[in-house]
């Protein structure tokens, strides 16, 4: 019983620590493909911005690029990201003061490409 309680405590210390690595510098690591790349170098720090009026308004200037980075992406089907990218620019001439749910969008359909890498 104390061997398993000491290898549950080292365990415990080595997962913590190895967390505790991966996010020390509040930033992403991850491994892409060049082209989704690409598009996660545009869309993380809109993503990871504070919600205001300023980010509306980057995200809103930024999305013609997303869908260029969108497009070309080739390594992974990446018609709904497309998809979600050009809803996001019409919510954007409509009314940019809420664009959450399709940028929410255009996310998650970038997770769904990458989660394939």
């Amino acid at each position: 019983m104390m061997r398993f309680t000491l290898l549950l405590a080292v365990a415990s210390v080595v997962a913590l620590t190895v967390a505790t690595e991966a996010v020390a510098d509040g930033k992403h690591k991850h491994v892409f493909a060049a082209d989704v790349e690409a598009f996660h170098a545009k869309l993380s720090p809109l993503w990871h911005a504070a919600a205001s009026t300023e980010r509306n308004a980057a995200v809103c200037q930024a999305a013609p690029e997303l869908l260029q980075l969108a497009t070309a992406i080739t390594s992974a089907d990446a018609s709904a990201l497309k998809q979600a990218v050009e809803k996001l620019q019409k919510q954007c001439s409509n009314d940019i003061a809420a664009i959450d749910v399709p940028f929410g969008t255009v996310h998650d359909a970038f997770h769904a490409i990458a989660d394939e890498h």
